[in-house]
């Protein structure tokens, strides 16, 4: 169920009522991120601009590649049902916020996350006297993308919308463990039947600048009271990170991140199992150089036995 928290990073569709439409539609689509290290959650920031005329957009979708994950130490909770329908979502429900420019003036306001995952945009505007809200869904395709839709959105238009989801403990997305670039796919269709894709590349770095981690291995894999992981890097860093992270409902989910050495050849590190309930466990280890450049993620499975 958690992959399909991934992505509240869609703009949402216009708000002010706009005059009747004379030029082509041509919607552009831009996406920021804060941090475009391997495994790392960034802040995000998506910006959908049109020019005054084009039909307002009946249908937005954005699908994240399946190298996109949903971050393990998401922590925002979800507004209850009686919450939204009071329009009074708490701040630990908050992902982000929107605004949107139009011939009517500027609007903006929160953007939350509900506890059935869906995502909820409140616009207001004119001092309050405007308000909408708009309602984002999530899906999840077969081969692991992850795709956020808003449909049958009011035929009104702006020329420029944005919003931005909180980076950490609020961010849903973690970017690929493997340095690369991947392709974020936007389809946009006007209330006039157009549709138009925007394909933005988009390249994950710092791979190149950090030691490269081999032979990471845990013994024993199966244990009770502790195991012993151990590595080689290429050469010194500052430190190895220890992601520990445990399957349930389907998803990996972090419980804690220890810090390893970082010598050059072999590394150790004892991992206890005193606070770990019996089950399927994985250790993500990421080694850290110069910079604050990462290295490709290495994975170790493993399981806690009664």
């Amino acid at each position: 169920m958690a992959r399909r928290l991934l992505l509240g990073l869609v703009v949402c569709a216009p708000l002010a009522a706009a005059p009747a439409a004379n030029a082509a539609y041509d919607p552009h689509f831009a996406l920021e991120l804060s941090d475009t290290r391997p495994a790392s959650a960034p802040a995000i920031t998506s910006t959908l601009t049109q020019r005054s005329g084009e039909s307002a957009n009946r249908r937005i979708a954005v699908r994240f590649p399946p190298q996109f994950g949903f971050n393990p130490a998401f922590s925002v909770t979800g507004c209850t049902a009686a919450e939204e329908r009071a329009s009074a979502c708490p701040e630990s429900s908050r992902l982000g916020s929107e605004r949107v420019e139009s011939m009517l003036g500027s609007f903006s306001g929160p953007v939350y996350l509900s506890e059935d995952f869906r995502l909820l945009v409140y616009l207001r505007g004119l001092a309050g006297a405007v308000q909408q809200k708009y309602e984002g869904k999530l899906y999840l395709h077969p081969d692991g993308g992850v795709e956020i839709v808003f449909d049958n959105l009011p035929n009104v238009s702006a020329t420029l919308a944005e919003i931005a989801t909180g980076g950490g403990s609020r961010g849903l997305v973690l970017t690929p463990l493997d340095c690369g670039r991947y392709s974020v796919t936007g389809t946009f269709t006007s209330h006039s039947g157009e549709t138009v894709e925007r394909v933005l590349p988009i390249a994950i770095r710092g791979c190149g600048e950090a030691p490269l981690i081999t032979r990471p291995r845990a013994r024993p894999r199966r244990f009770r009271r502790r195991t012993l992981l151990s590595w080689r890097l290429s050469e010194a860093g500052r430190r190895t990170t220890v992601s520990v992270q445990r399957l349930r409902d389907g998803e990996w989910r972090e419980l804690r991140r220890l810090r390893g050495p970082a010598r050059a050849g072999a590394n150790r590190l004892r991992v206890s199992g005193r606070r770990l309930h019996p089950g399927r466990y994985r250790f993500v280890l990421r080694a850290e150089g110069p910079g604050a450049f990462v290295s490709r993620a290495r994975v170790v499975r493993v399981r806690r036995l009664r």
